[in-house]
């Protein structure tokens, strides 16, 4: 298993070769934050960003004994409340009463 360093698209990103090929991210890029992180950036509660994870509204993982938020499944969730806010939908991911 190596990493290597390419540059493309005007940003540096790292090569992680592995059984699956290499794989590509940015440079300076996490994969995951800290719940405490992931609070600060969608503007929440650390006990709001842990119902959320505990809904499954969010998707976590464990890395030992820590929990992790992948910024991947993070920024998609945002996404979809963006999506679901224009067609109804209330920011916490539910469905107002009709």
């Amino acid at each position: 298993m190596g990493a290597g360093f390419r540059i493309g698209n005007g940003a540096i990103a790292m090569e992680v070769e592995g059984r699956s090929g290499g794989t590509a991210f940015p440079v300076g890029r996490r994969l995951a934050v800290r719940v405490a992180e992931a609070a600060a950036m969608l503007a929440v509660s650390r006990s709001q960003m842990y119902e959320l994870l505990r809904r499954g509204q969010i998707p976590s993982i464990r890395v030992g004994q820590r929990v992790r938020v992948p910024l991947e499944a993070l920024e998609e969730w945002v996404r979809r409340q963006a999506g679901g806010a224009e067609k109804g939908g209330k920011a916490d991911g539910t469905q107002g009463a009709r």
